[in-house]
């Protein structure tokens, strides 16, 4: 038994494929007669394994611990910069972590270049206030299946950061929730993993049970669509482009009306309604604009597996990867702004980063930065022109968020809190429509009766807080950045007092709800902080301040000529985009997006070889520092 994990720890073989081999090893001398033919099969059995076992580490082991100090905010300098890169990726959020991590992982050297203070994007942490109150930036749950692709990026046999379930055991037969919604005045209604919620609905709504089931069997349809969308994109545009109409056909009809138009089609009970799309804030558009597979897919898609939490906070996956990276002598720097992605000669030649008296050179850039930033910031005028590149699309920003950071001294107990997500979702008193609220809200975006609301629990979801005396809480609302355009470009540390007192008019309406809703915290509340889509255009750097690149509407879907421009492979050789924009909204798509980006830039032949090196091999996890 030592000799074989002696063999599998020099080799990096995982368990069950050295077994199956040695099995191969023995067998295959009593199966092949012939002595040519064993030699010819040792030859190729030889040659197969050299050429899928990983790479040698470029850079020394003890260099690569993901939990070494610093790891997420090594700031840039000149003399960081590796030589002979081969990508520069613009961009450490999800997408641009996950591409460079696969990039290096076929041995090309990549530079990753992050504008923030730390790595992550949307899935950094940060603390508040003297007593460093923590949250999270914009990654509020996940799924399951983050954990699988993060270990696809690193190649480790374990899982590099595990996904916890959210929810308690509320039900007798054992259901998980992991959302619980207030819709207008009615008592709390529970979604549960596996969609046991659906008996509840049914019970609450008796005379809609042909309603029901023509939700789920549209709902189904639409989510089912989606792996068909997210694969076309593996191929050329040219490709997307003549195989849309036959195979992406219902996936088009589905992407081409909005939860409303779906709805509304559905049942004409429109709290029913109210409740199929209580939970449209987890897309980021509003439900008469959103499209309606994305409706679909968080109330009847999630819920299939349930909502997951990285162990130990969302800043984990961008620390995972880092190392990864590094070992194919790669680097991740933040404090590095790109003024300007440099194309000579009719390709992309490198990028110009703040401060620095030369530029970068690269074979090819990747920007996980959005289409607007990538194409209005960072690519010359000039050269979108010399491509016909359109530089603005017939569709807007995305919304962004007022979110409400709160810190409360007491225990989970004492406040109410679990790690379930909380919503509040008005409907109009006059016809219990959902719809008819949310234009109030628009037209009045602080009046607190139409102000829909998400409360989610940084300090409950990593279980290893939920037994202190200290908790956080945010509390997530939809607001559109028009509403905060006549305090655009004031000074982010001295914003004036009306902007100050118009957020307020948001944190006192969040205040009265969060007590109504958790009553324990009454008189626990030691701090308040209030953030805008000013805050999120001033840290993130995303347009306008919306929390998801463009808008998720159907235009955006059904017309090819804005999926051309949003196509991963720019006109400009030599220049590829990964992110939201390119794929969908949510860190698991984001995920994809950069792998997707990864496997085209490296093609069939590498992606296949990388693959099999990952169901053949495990890279042994780097070490904690001593």
């Amino acid at each position: 038994r030592s000799t074989l994990q002696g063999l599998r720890g020099s080799r990096g073989m995982k368990t069950a494929q050295l077994y199956a081999g040695i099995g191969i090893a023995v067998a295959a001398p009593l199966l092949i007669k012939s002595p040519g033919k064993l030699a010819a099969f040792g030859c190729f059995t030889a040659a197969a394994w050299y050429y899928l076992k990983p790479q040698k580490a470029v850079t020394s082991e003890d260099e690569l611990s993901p939990t070494r100090r610093g790891i997420c905010t090594d700031r840039f300098a000149e003399s960081k910069v590796p030589s002979d890169i081969d990508t520069i990726v613009i961009g450490s959020g999800m997408s641009g972590m996950t591409c460079a991590a696969l990039l290096a992982r076929t041995g090309q050297r990549v530079l990753v270049l992050e504008q923030h203070d730390r790595t992550g994007g949307g899935s950094h942490e940060y603390e508040l206030g003297k007593e460093g109150w923590h949250f999270d930036a914009g990654l509020h749950y996940t799924v399951p299946e983050s954990g699988l692709l993060l270990q696809l990026c690193t190649g480790t046999e374990d899982f590099p950061v595990p996904m916890d379930l959210l929810g308690e055991p509320t039900g007798s037969d054992g259901s998980l929730t992991f959302e619980r919604v207030y819709v207008g005045k009615d008592p709390v209604f529970e979604v549960k993993v596996h969609q046991k919620h659906m008996s509840e609905l049914r019970r609450r709504f008796p005379d809609c049970q042909a309603d029901i089931d023509r939700y789920i069997r549209e709902a189904d349809e639409a989510v089912d669509t989606v792996p068909m969308f997210v694969a076309s994109k593996l191929m050329p545009f040219s490709w997307q482009k003549f195989l849309a109409p036959v195979l992406l056909r219902r996936w088009r009809r589905h992407a081409g009306r909005t939860v409303q138009d779906a709805l509304e089609s559905i049942t004409s009970n429109k709290k029913l309604q109210a409740y199929f799309a209580s939970l449209w804030l987890d897309t980021g558009c509003p439900p008469d604009q959103c499209c309606w597979f994305l409706g679909a897919a968080v109330f009847w898609g999630l819920p299939q597996k349930g909502g997951a939490y990285p162990r130990g906070g969302p800043q984990k996956m961008s620390e995972c990867l880092v190392p990864v990276v590094e070992r194919a002598g790669g680097r991740v720097l933040v404090r590095s702004s790109v003024e300007e992605i440099v194309v000579e000669g009719g390709k992309v030649v490198g990028v110009k980063v703040k401060g620095m008296s030369k530029r970068i050179a690269a074979k090819r850039v990747v920007s996980s930065c959005g289409f607007k930033n990538t194409y209005t910031k960072m690519v010359p005028k000039s050269v979108t022109s010399s491509f016909n590149l359109p530089t603005s699309l017939p569709i807007g920003d995305s919304h962004g968020f007022v979110l409400v950071n709160l810190g409360f001294k007491g225990t989970a107990k004492q406040l109410g809190f679990t790690n379930t997500n909380h919503w509040s979702i008005p409907i109009d008193p006059t016809d219990d429509s959902m719809f008819k609220s949310l234009r109030k809200h628009w037209a009045e975006p602080t009046d607190k009766h139409n102000m829909p609301m998400m409360f989610t629990f940084p300090s409950m979801k990593d279980h290893a807080s939920q037994t202190g005396t200290k908790h956080t809480c945010q509390v997530l609302v939809l607001a559109h950045p028009s509403k905060f355009a006549q305090w655009v470009g004031s000074d982010p540390n001295a914003r004036p007092a009306e902007y100050e007192a118009y957020k307020k008019m948001f944190g006192d309406a969040v205040l009265e709800r969060t007590k109504e809703l958790f009553p324990g915290t009454d008189g626990r509340i030691e701090f308040v902080d209030i953030c805008s889509p000013l805050s999120i255009e001033h840290y993130l750097k995303t347009p306008s301040g919306g929390a998801g690149g463009l808008d998720m509407v159907p235009k955006r879907f059904v017309d090819m000529d804005i999926q051309e421009a949003l196509e991963t492979r720019s006109r400009i050789p030599g220049l590829w985009l990964t992110g939201q924009d390119t794929l969908l909204l949510g860190i698991p798509l984001v995920q994809l997006s950069g792998m997707i980006t990864a496997f085209r830039i490296s093609g069939f032949i590498k992606t296949v070889r990388l693959i099999l090196t990952n169901m053949l091999f495990s890279i042994p996890a780097v070490k904690a520092p001593k």
